[in-house]
């Protein structure tokens, strides 16, 4: 019987918690990127467009889309080779920016607005800022093949 009444309660519980709260990710530009082709997934990108973002990016991407998120890192970092976990502590640390997007040949950045690199994407005339609120900046490359539907 208490059984019972345990299993009860915890279905209770479950039932009124919310299952997943996504409001530390960053959905709306995800939902913008997605709506002009620009999302990192095979199907919904054809251009083969590359985006830099944070490793919690990578994580709520890989939830979205599951195995068709190209991501260019997670908090997985083990599983990066270490040019790939080097570059991403260059964009979180400060260091030569245009040299890692370079090499990377980013289209386009999501990432965190209170941070080093946002700020710098924002004064370089090499990126344009698509969307720039409290959380998040999505950055365009200027000279992009996919720059005017990033900033439309």
């Amino acid at each position: 019987r208490g059984a019972v009444v345990s299993f009860g309660l915890i279905l209770g519980i479950v039932l009124i918690r919310p299952g997943l709260d996504l409001s530390l990710y960053p959905t709306d530009e995800v939902d913008y990127l997605e709506e002009r082709g620009l999302a990192p997934v095979d199907n919904l990108s054809a251009d083969g467009v590359t985006l830099i973002h944070r490793e919690a990016v990578g994580n709520y991407l890989t939830y979205r889309y599951g195995g068709d998120a190209s991501v260019f890192i997670d908090d997985r970092f083990d599983f990066y080779p270490l040019h790939v976990t080097r570059d991403h502590l260059t964009l979180l640390d400060g260091g030569d920016f245009a040299e890692v997007l370079d090499r990377r040949a980013g289209d386009v950045v999501l990432w965190s607005a209170d941070e080093t690199l946002s700020r710098w994407l924002e004064a370089t005339d090499d990126w344009e800022i698509a969307i720039k609120n409290d959380d998040w900046v999505v950055a365009c490359r200027t000279d992009s093949a996919v720059y005017f539907r990033c900033r439309s």
